[in-house]
């Protein structure tokens, strides 16, 4: 099986926060990686409904801050 894509984030994230134990890590990177994945797909699924994609990518934009 191949490895998560975001395994490569965790040694970063621990050499920045090095008291973080890896378990929690790679959790915490896996969560973020798998969200971003799930925004991107809602994006494209409401462009294929025929929204505009500029007003798709202010929503998200406004959704992240």
């Amino acid at each position: 099986m191949d490895p998560h894509p975001a395994n490569a984030y965790v040694d970063e994230l621990l050499t920045r926060a090095p008291d973080v134990r890896r378990p929690e890590a790679e959790d915490f990177v896996r969560r973020v990686f798998d969200g971003g994945a799930e925004i991107r797909r809602l994006a494209q699924r409401l462009e294929s409904l025929g929204e505009d994609p500029l007003a798709i990518a202010q929503i998200i934009s406004d959704g992240v801050r």
